[in-house]
């Protein structure tokens, strides 16, 4: 089967990234064509681009049009990258139209499967409705940011009627486009992010926690890890402001290390370099050494605030930190919730309640012994819902199930 994507991003030459694109796709008996922006400062490319089963073509697009006007010059932008990505044509033609969000890649898509009379699917990593205008702006009125947000709104409803099944990756981002759009529940399918259980095995890393934790001194420390991307919308600022209220003897106890990048990457490596007992920042990791991190820690957390967005995604490293058995410390959105089982399999604080992070922490690190087995439970649970091959059959099954025929609505 062939099928033709319109992405954001595509990375196949970074299989130790997890991109979920590129291990969801890899090697499982089909042809994908990609249709992807040029890497910034690159330019677009002059032909196909060849990896294993994925073909790409490297597309001019506009990163910003004139000033950023909340939602409208967005959608503006997402206009004119749309027709141009639209116009290309895959060497072989497709059986089926994968369209990706945000707009720009979702409108190309719904574009080229009309024209071709090809299904859609459509797939939402983020609602474009949540994506803008999320945080009000000094000197925007009100009135504009709900004006674009109705917008944002018309314009993603307008890719779903259109498409033949909507793709998301957790149950309560289903549950939300259900209510949103007022569609039927059939329409919408769950395909999780997931992980390889191979790659992320604990039991494999045992002589890797020994070495990492003696190369870096961590030793005789409780070691607490957090891996993303660094910004508020992550927490990032949330878990310093409540560390700095850890009690003294706690900390000592303690390594909290950081790995990343991000907006507040500089400022990190600043207090990193004021607490150098207590924090310390390792900057971006190479992919390929993250198993052995997880492996040298003993509590991975993700401390997300509440966002419309961060209520219904599960990050990829949550379930990496699961399988490698850690005892995970997460704050109880609703995405984050459904994957830790509701607490089955990790501990859940109150979302940006420093009092209640720190309490649970504490508890944590006095009775590490305790909380142990969530880490097992978590693992378990892990390869049962959230493996690569899982996602990958029932993708597999869609595409089958939606191949030859139009039929958009």
């Amino acid at each position: 089967m062939k099928v033709l994507h319109f992405t954001p991003s595509v990375h196949p030459e970074k299989l130790g990234t997890s991109r979920r694109l590129t291990q969801l796709l890899l090697e499982d008996g089909n042809t994908h064509y990609f249709a992807a922006p040029a890497r910034p400062g690159s330019g677009a490319g002059t032909g196909w681009e060849e990896y294993a089963n994925f073909l790409i073509l490297r597309c001019p697009c506009r990163s910003r049009v004139g000033p950023e006007v909340p939602v409208f010059s967005r959608y503006l932008k997402a206009a004119l990258n749309s027709r141009r990505l639209a116009q290309i044509y895959p060497p072989d033609p497709p059986d089926l139209v994968h369209g990706h969000s945000p707009l720009d890649f979702a409108q190309a898509a719904r574009r080229f499967a009309r024209e071709k009379d090809l299904s859609l699917i459509y797939e939402i990593h983020t609602l474009f409705v949540d994506e803008v205008a999320h945080r009000r702006r000094a000197g925007i009125p009100a009135g504009l940011n709900r004006a674009a947000k109705a917008l944002a709104k018309i314009r993603e409803a307008g890719i779903i009627r259109h498409s033949r099944r909507v793709i998301v990756q957790t149950e309560s981002l289903r549950e939300r486009i259900v209510d949103l759009f007022s569609l039927s529940p059939e329409l919408v399918r769950v395909i999780p992010n997931g992980i390889d259980g191979r790659v992320f095995d604990p039991a494999a890393r045992r002589e890797d926690r020994l070495r990492l934790r003696r190369e870096k001194v961590w030793e005789d420390k409780m070691v607490v890890l957090y891996s993303g991307y660094l910004d508020r919308i992550n927490g990032v600022d949330f878990l310093l402001r409540a560390a700095a209220e850890f009690a003294e003897g706690v900390k000592k106890r303690l390594r909290l290390v950081l790995a990343g990048d991000g907006p507040l990457a500089e400022s990190l490596r600043r207090r990193a370099a004021e607490e150098p007992d207590f924090l310390e920042f390792l900057g971006a990791v190479d992919p390929r050494d993250m198993p052995a991190l997880y492996a040298a820690a003993d509590v991975f957390v993700v401390p997300r605030p509440d966002t419309e967005a961060g209520q219904s995604l599960v990050p990829i490293k949550l379930l990496e930190a699961m399988a490698m058995e850690k005892v995970i410390l997460a704050s109880d959105l609703d995405a984050l919730s459904e994957a830790l089982g509701a607490g089955r399999f990790g501990v859940l604080f109150r979302r940006e309640e420093a009092g209640k992070f720190r309490d649970k922490f504490e508890a944590v690190i006095e009775r590490f012994a305790d909380f142990a087995p969530l880490g097992t439970r978590a693992r378990a649970e892990v390869l049962a819902r959230y493996d690569w091959d899982r996602s990958r059959k029932l993708l597999g099954e869609l595409y089958r199930e939606l191949a030859g025929g139009g039929d958009n609505p």
